[in-house]
């Protein structure tokens, strides 16, 4: 990969990651304001802790699968 090409790469990755930013936290800011911090905190640590079980299930499965053949 050439200089450029990773240069343009990493100012795309860069542009990509601001325009997420700044469509995400208006979003952000208008559910805190409306639902209240503590209840988005409880939210957001409970999809987590979903997510990080639900991962943890999916990795195990497929080592059992890889383990029988």
């Amino acid at each position: 990969m050439s200089d450029k090409s990773r240069a343009t790469f990493i100012s795309g990755l860069s542009f990509s990651t601001s325009l997420a930013t700044m469509i995400i936290n208006p979003v952000i800011g208008a559910v805190i304001q409306k639902y209240g911090i503590i209840n988005m905190l409880i939210a957001v640590s409970l999809i987590t802790v979903m997510i990080i079980v639900t991962a943890y299930l999916l990795i195990m499965r497929t080592n059992k699968n890889q383990n029988k053949k």
